[in-house]
């Protein structure tokens, strides 16, 4: 056992102590460091005694630390990486026709690679990792890398798997909602990055139009559009905060869609992800070579440079993995952030399924695109096409009542 002032590091294929005031004053020659190097980048440490006694010396809640535990360097990294819930697994896109599973440790548990069609969307939700290539071939597998079932879904850029069987394809036309072989759900845009489920609201970051649009969660109608003058790349949300990545900015959100905050000085605003207990979030800072750690109060309070661009980010558990343009993946370990996000976790977005509904909401797109007198009659179309569908005709005509008064008052 190691003394009160060590920690449990391995090296070799045996256990070291290592001092914890190097880890914390970041004096790593003669500790972490050395062993990096001895294991050739690769740095782990005894879960059932470091993690515990590290938790301890967690004394100021914004003192994050950000620990090395593995890397691993695939051929060539895709735009995409994400982590299981317990941070232990990620699923990878490369560059070659190929997506990997790789634990934390850094070691390639599968590979599957498909002739002619390059990977780009990956997720993972309820036990389940999911690759999309740019055709729209979805592949499921379990956590122990078997595969499960291959579908079709639309032309693909992110996937985004939700409860009860639901799949959210979203690309350089449209963003929708399959299950099985029907489309309950579909909204016109480009979309690059990801969904942030945000209170009773489905949040989509989109390209072209340069805004993120707020969707009803229950009716899976379009109800409002925010502009935001830069390209959207990704969304994250957690507790009463939304974050929305773009070509260089952060913006930060508040429950009414208020802009609390603004983080300038990124230059191409990749992926965000807030750690799991919500006081952090993280930034990947695409050309300028960095990683981004701030807390809720917008302080930075890590800043990493690399080599290579950095594409990939996720944060679960206390796993923060870091794919580089060149295919070198990062697995830290984070002190200070472990939490449980079970509202985010649940992923509830089911709106009933109309035959005309994807038409219908097609329309209340376009009808935000219009004002007065136009916008009026496009959202009596989509009425019309929606008369048994309870939930989305309500949001419909809530937005007639609005356009009538914006006509009496004008």
């Amino acid at each position: 056992m190691c003394g009160e002032d060590e920690i449990v590091c391995l090296k070799g294929d045996g256990f070291v102590c290592c001092d914890k005031g190097d880890i914390f004053s970041g004096k790593l020659k003669t500790s972490l460091s050395f062993l990096a190097e001895v294991r050739g980048g690769h740095v782990r440490v005894d879960a059932n005694d470091s993690y515990a006694l590290l938790g301890e010396f967690n004394t100021d809640e914004h003192d994050l630390k950000l620990c090395i535990f593995s890397k691993v360097k695939l051929d060539t990294m895709g735009w995409d990486l994400k982590l299981d819930d317990e941070g232990m697994k990620a699923i990878i896109v490369g560059r070659s026709n190929c997506v990997y599973i790789v634990s934390v440790f850094g070691e390639i548990l599968s590979k599957i690679c498909r002739d002619g069609k390059e990977f780009r969307g990956v997720d993972y939700y309820n036990d389940i990792f999911a690759a999309v290539d740019w055709n729209g071939h979805l592949i499921l597998m379990d956590r122990n890398n078997r595969v499960l079932s291959e579908l079709m879904v639309p032309s693909s850029f992110t996937i985004y798997l939700l409860s009860n069987g639901n799949v959210l394809a979203c690309g350089a036309s449209k963003c929708a909602l399959v299950k099985g072989r029907k489309i309950i759900w579909s909204l016109r845009g480009w979309y690059e990055g990801y969904p942030a489920l945000f209170n009773e609201y489905l949040v989509l970051p989109e390209a072209f139009n340069k805004s993120i649009k707020i969707i009803d969660r229950k009716s899976g109608v379009l109800i409002k559009e925010i502009r935001l003058g830069e390209i959207a790349w990704d969304a994250d949300a957690c507790e009463d905060m939304l974050l929305v990545s773009t070509e260089n900015s952060i913006f930060a959100f508040n429950k009414k869609f208020e802009i609390v905050k603004e983080i300038v000085g990124l230059n191409g605003g990749w992926r965000v992800s807030f750690s799991a207990n919500c006081k952090y979030f993280a930034v990947s800072d695409y050309n300028n070579k960095r990683l981004l750690i701030f807390d809720r109060n917008f302080n930075k309070v890590i800043e990493k440079r690399y080599p290579s661009r950095v594409l990939g980010l996720d944060w679960k558990n206390s796993t923060l993995v870091l794919g580089l343009e060149d295919g070198t993946v990062y697995f830290y370990k984070t002190i200070g952030s472990k939490g449980d996000r079970t509202i985010d976790n649940k992923r509830e977005f089911d709106p009933p399924y109309y035959q005309y509904r994807p038409l219908a909401l097609d329309l209340v797109s376009l009808a935000l695109e219009y004002q007065g007198e136009e916008r009026r009659k496009v959202l009596e179309m989509a009425r019309e096409l929606l008369k048994e569908d309870d939930s989305a005709l309500q949001v419909v005509q809530n937005m007639l009542k609005q356009e009538e008064y914006r006509e009496r008052v004008h």
